[in-house]
């Protein structure tokens, strides 16, 4: 069901839009919250699929994945990346700075 069409072309939809076989965008997405995917769906980038992020539901494992051959490269421009628990309470692992 169509709100509204705006006068800088975009449409306002009043409920859900389903789309069975799929969409193309050819501009930027901007989204106002955050994507919401089932188990097991998995985000791909790259002409090749050559990254991943995805919840795998019988191991409930997330993974990161870099498929193509590449490195898989963390980039901050602080001064260390912290790898912690869900609370934020516990560092497991922390790379910082590294000063020559």
């Amino acid at each position: 069901i169509v709100q509204r069409w705006n006068s800088d072309g975009h449409v306002d939809f009043l409920t859900n839009v389903d789309f069975a076989s799929g969409i193309d965008v050819t501009g930027i997405i901007t989204g106002t919250s955050h994507v919401d995917l089932p188990n097991d769906a998995i985000i791909k980038l790259g002409d090749n699929d050559e990254f991943e992020i995805l919840h795998n539901s019988s191991t409930s494992h997330s993974v990161i994945r870099e498929n193509g051959g590449g490195v898989l490269t963390l980039q901050t421009n602080g001064n260390s990346i912290d790898l912690t628990d869900t609370t934020n309470s516990v560092v497991m692992a922390q790379c910082n700075k590294r000063i020559w």
